[in-house]
């Protein structure tokens, strides 16, 4: 009973001591007409109700005059009407977000007896905006707690246990970045076919021969040709190297199908001993039709396992358009979707949280001017390249603590060649050209150094040309070494 009194009478008090103190806002307005906004979506309310009048008379004020009425003028404006509270209660903004969070709270109570409790056959596009709204309320719920002196003192600690930084482990792109993220966005975006999916295939791959667990949702390509990538890049470096176009072509020889087994073998064996782990998802086989059946997807992958993901690749943002929604607007859907995957990353496994990698397409602006930059001269000045590359989706810019932009034109893929534009970091500078990166496109890889950057002496890198050069026209190195001191004694 005493709790069912302090439930009616509490809000009442709040409303009246923001009624009393609405001088308070005449230099912050919103403040007023966004709680009287949420007053109007509250339908037969026992006790808001009966300040309706109250509120639609202080909206109305506030627009001819531009300031709030005081209660003098209330009171006389409703003298005979109603009874204009004068209360001497402290105001506080704890008061403001208490009625605030009580509008929330009865709105949301109103829509769920409205269009579940008290619908026959509930409409499920009403049930899932109904569980964002619960979702976005919890959210705002959550009292943010207070910092301790001890908490302060330990908090770089508590910060290191629990830190998983991760990088591209591609050394240039490293060196240039520091990391992709921890428990946020990462973004690599750039024109159709100049290798995004190369670098994603390649980042989870390094990743999880580095010992981390990797979930890749692939919209692109099937599962199968998936891991078809990742056999291609395992053979890269070996002797019976395999095209990642011949398998989905299904040219394999048969010797080439065993040694197929045999790299899918190492494959499995690298990652099993550095204990990583990686995961295909493709739409097929998931089916995944709506946004949270996908963050609920990963969560129960997750789960089943025991271990979390360190690093999820979402290959690529675009296609989240194909996800079931009540809006209308593409890009307000998709930005809505990166807003949500952005708290998805930092509560993700029971509030442990992931790094999340997303792929996009560049604009056609974008396009161009990437274009233009590349046709520079020596490319020596400071990068164009910013953010409007990815304006279409602003919050891909916004949320994430990392963005890439790749180009790799018929030119430079010819030169096994990608140029990568940092154009947002949040720990780091941004640096003033672009990071060049050594890439096998055929073989779906990133190899970051280009053979010479290794050579620590002009020593070697004078042999190793050498070696590329007798190499290249077929013939041996005592040959070379013969033509070379021929040359010199011309």
């Amino acid at each position: 009973m005493e709790q069912a009194f302090r439930e009616r009478i509490m809000p009442s008090q709040w409303i009246w001591c923001i009624i009393n103190n609405l001088d308070k806002f005449n230099d912050k307005p919103e403040y007023i007409l966004e709680l009287i906004r949420k007053f109007k979506k509250i339908e037969d309310h026992k006790i808001l109700s009966t300040f309706k009048n109250l509120f639609d008379c202080v909206e109305r004020c506030y627009s001819q005059n531009n300031k709030f009425p005081d209660t003098q003028w209330l009171s006389l404006n409703f003298k005979g009407n109603m009874s204009i509270i004068i209360t001497q209660d402290e105001f506080s903004m704890q008061i403001y977000e208490s009625l605030d969070k009580y509008l929330d709270q009865e709105y949301l109570k109103q829509e769920i007896y409205k269009k579940i409790v008290d619908t026959e056959n509930p409409v499920v596009n009403d049930i899932r905006d109904i569980t964002r709204e619960l979702t976005r309320f919890t959210d705002k719920a959550v009292d943010i707690p207070e910092e301790t002196k001890e908490n302060l003192i330990n908090s770089y600690e508590d910060y290191s246990k629990n830190y998983k930084g991760l990088k591209t482990h591609i050394k240039p792109l490293d060196n240039a970045i520091g990391i992709l993220g921890d428990k946020s966005l990462a973004v690599f975006a750039a024109p159709s076919g100049h290798g995004k999916s190369t670098f994603a295939f390649s980042v989870a791959y390094y990743a999880a021969l580095y010992g981390y667990c990797v979930d890749y949702l692939s919209f692109e390509i099937p599962k199968e040709h998936a891991w078809f990538n990742m056999v291609s890049i395992q053979s890269e470096d070996t002797s019976v190297k395999l095209p990642s176009s011949m398998m989905k072509e299904n040219l394999l020889s048969d010797a080439e199908k065993e040694a197929y087994k045999e790299h899918m073998k190492d494959l499995l064996a690298r990652i099993k001993k550095s204990n990583g782990y990686l995961n295909i998802i493709d739409q097929t086989t998931a089916s995944i039709n709506t946004y949270e059946g996908l963050c609920a997807k990963l969560e129960s992958i997750a789960e089943k396992r025991g271990r979390k993901a360190d690093l999820i690749v979402v290959d690529n943002i675009d296609n989240f358009q194909t996800l079931k929604s009540s809006e209308r607007d593409e890009a307000t859907r998709i930005n809505n979707y990166i807003v949500s995957l952005d708290a998805f990353s930092k509560k993700y496994y029971k509030g442990e949280g992931t790094t999340i990698l997303l792929l996009s397409q560049v604009n056609r602006p974008a396009l161009k001017k990437l274009h233009t930059t590349e046709g520079e001269a020596g490319n020596e000045r400071k990068t164009k390249i910013d953010v409007t590359c990815i304006q279409k989706y602003n919050a891909l810019y916004e949320k994430a603590t990392c963005v890439l932009i790749g180009y790799a034109d018929e030119v430079l893929r010819a030169g096994d060649t990608m140029k990568v534009y940092p154009v947002k970091l949040r720990n780091r500078p941004l640096p003033l050209k672009p990071i060049q990166l050594n890439v096998k496109f055929g073989y779906s890889k990133v190899k970051g150094e280009f053979p010479l950057d290794r050579c620590e002496t002009t020593e070697e890198r004078e042999q190793m040309v050498d070696n590329y050069i007798a190499e290249t026209v077929g013939i041996s190195e005592e040959e070379m070494a013969e033509l070379q001191e021929e040359l010199e004694d011309i």
